[in-house]
């Protein structure tokens, strides 16, 4: 684990807040007082997977089977950056095994919670980590999307079209 600012364990993955590597939170720490719980809405995430023979991944598309909006479950935290006195606010998203499907592709995927979940997610309660599992993948559905995807300047509707899948 590495050590951030005023003696807390880093929290955020793909920054360290302190010059250190940024690394992950354990899940044992996911429910401490050091976070708060955060749910972050939307409408689909990407996973990519790699083809065997290319040098690009595969890009997919993934979502609710229906197209429904859904949460994904988050922690964050409030911190003072000691060389600058500024306060800082960090989030991370907490990651569980895949489904199924996902499991192909990748070896974890976002948390996703139930909408019935939401208010136990966010509480005080000291260890909701039994929410922490995967989503059932039959309320979900994956498809191969175009790899213009890695471009953010690329940012329209026609890019989660469904292509076919790269072929080595």
């Amino acid at each position: 684990m590495v050590q951030g600012p005023e003696g807390r364990t880093q929290a955020d993955k793909r920054e360290s807040r302190d010059g250190g590597e940024p690394t992950n939170v354990p899940r044992s720490l996911c429910a401490t007082s050091l976070y708060s719980s955060g749910i972050l809405p939307v409408d689909g995430f990407f996973e990519w997977k790699a083809i065997k023979g290319l040098k690009a991944k595969q890009p997919f598309a993934i979502a609710m089977r229906d197209g429904s909006p859904f949460a994904i479950a988050g922690i964050w935290e409030n911190w003072r950056d000691l060389a600058s006195g500024e306060w800082q606010r960090t989030f991370a998203i907490i990651t569980v095994p895949p489904y199924e499907l996902l499991a192909q592709i990748h070896d974890r995927m976002p948390a996703i919670l139930g909408r019935a979940d939401y208010d136990r997610w966010l509480s005080d309660e000291s260890d909701p980590r039994d929410l922490l599992r995967p989503f059932p993948s039959e309320l979900m559905r994956m498809w191969p999307i175009s790899t213009r995807v890695n471009k953010p300047e690329n940012d329209e509707a026609s890019i989660l079209d469904p292509v076919t899948t790269l072929v080595a």
